[in-house]
């Protein structure tokens, strides 16, 4: 990264927590990293978390997805390429909400084609405590990486290993592998530090015979005829299988590139503003019939006492006071009518809202189901051909028979498993992870 890149990123940074740039302290690092492909410099930002003149406290909610968001961003405008983040769901909605919708589409074709989330090699805990132990945890995986990249059989690993002063032992739980020094001290897990699956360094491991692991030979063409079948069905069953195989890729990657689903649109605020002014007017003339039936009642005269002696003017006045009452009564029934009306209406738009808002997210909780059990198949089916590469002959089965088993070598390999407690087995303190 440029300077002027640094500080395009510390803008972002300042906009989206809400801190004066101007008051933070940067402070550039350069060191020398393990592998020469990484950058040699990083910073560090320090910012005041409330602000000494409106007393502010610093805006930090949601601030693990906020930080993708503006490295995703970065990402895009700097040429890089783009890291699959945990949050990517969350950020597209973010991007778009802000308007991003170039990187919001970029991010998101890029999420379509690369379905699998990276994950550390170890974390600052383990880091922290080989350094105690005079191990030097990153240049040492990059030499894990070399060797396993580079060794095409057991006794060439081991030989590898060996050369480097380490040796590969069995780990305590089933399917784990573990590196060691030849003092005996841990290092960590094999496939954790050669960067692949816990299935994939297993089956390598376990194995009796020498396996090619390069991604651009074509494992299926080992020499494997089952008994009783001859080669040519086996290759014309596994070329059926690999046909559902990318049909059902290409289907789960279309799944996965769906776009998020639109709110549900309620009854348009112009048909709502009709509704509301039809109710206000509809009051107003209510309350000025009432405040005419109620002047009236006040203009009619108050009974005297000569009206005694004249029998048929009392009678009418107490027959135009009682016409009156009611008249009034009656305007004041349909003022509270009126009320109710608007008050109808009211409601009426917070509950077309409310059931709007209800119906987007049970459409986003579909959306998201699909997306996850597309994600999931995918694992499946990486499994399934990695089942495939390793025993062609496992073709006579069926495609349904190598899915179920496909399922559960995950299962027992526990490979999403973010913390993997058997990744490693170190004896200190455990210290929180920073970001």
């Amino acid at each position: 990264m440029s300077n002027d890149q640094v500080r395009s990123f510390l803008r972002k940074l300042a906009g989206e927590f809400g801190f004066d740039i101007s008051a933070a302290v940067v402070v550039e690092h350069q060191k020398p990293r393990a592998v020469t492909s990484a950058f040699d410099r990083h910073w560090h930002v320090l910012v005041g978390e409330v602000d000494p003149i409106s007393g502010r406290v610093l805006s930090s909610s949601y601030d693990h997805v906020r930080h993708e968001l503006i490295a995703r961003w970065s990402e895009h405008e700097f040429g890089h390429e783009f890291v699959h983040g945990r949050h990517s769901k969350a950020v597209l909605a973010g991007l778009v909400k802000r308007g991003l919708n170039d990187v919001a589409k970029a991010l998101a074709s890029f999420i379509a084609t690369n379905t699998t989330l990276p994950r550390e090699g170890f974390t600052h805990a383990q880091h922290q405590e080989c350094k105690r132990r005079g191990i030097d945890l990153p240049a040492l995986r990059a030499v894990v990486k070399d060797i396993w990249a580079s060794a095409l059989s057991l006794q060439e690993l081991r030989d590898a290993f060996g050369s480097h002063g380490m040796a590969i032992e069995v780990g305590d739980k089933p399917g784990t592998w573990i590196v060691q020094t030849q003092e005996g001290k841990l290092v960590g897990a094999l496939h954790r530090l050669a960067g692949v699956r816990k299935r994939i360094a297993a089956d390598f491991m376990s194995s009796q015979v020498d396996v090619v692991r390069t991604a651009g030979n074509d494992a299926g063409e080992k020499d494997s005829t089952l008994k009783g079948v001859p080669a040519l069905d086996l290759k014309r069953q596994k070329a059926d299988v690999l046909r559902k195989l990318d049909h059902l890729e290409e289907q789960l990657h279309v799944e996965l590139s769906a776009p998020l689903p639109p709110r549900p649109e309620p009854i348009s605020p112009k048909e709502f503003a009709k509704k509301e002014k039809h109710a206000s007017d509809a009051l107003t003339k209510a309350q000025v019939a009432q405040d005419e039936a109620w002047k009236q009642v006040q203009r009619n005269p108050k009974p005297s006492w000569w009206w005694a002696l004249w029998p048929g003017k009392r009678k009418r006045m107490a027959a135009k006071s009682a016409a009156l009452a009611q008249a009034l009564a009656v305007a004041d029934i349909a003022v509270q009518a009126k009320q109710q009306l608007v008050a109808n209406v009211h409601f009426e738009r917070r509950r077309e809202l409310r059931l709007a808002n209800a119906e987007y997210k049970k459409r986003l909780s579909a959306h998201d189901r699909r997306e996850k059990l597309a994600r999931e198949r995918l694992f499946v089916l990486e499994a399934m051909r990695d089942i495939l590469a390793n025993d062609p002959g496992a073709v006579s089965k069926g495609f349904e028979v190598l899915w179920r088993q496909a399922e559960q070598s995950l299962q027992s390999a526990d490979d999403d498993d973010a913390t993997d407690e058997a990744v490693f087995d170190l004896e200190a303190t455990t210290y929180p992870l920073r970001n």
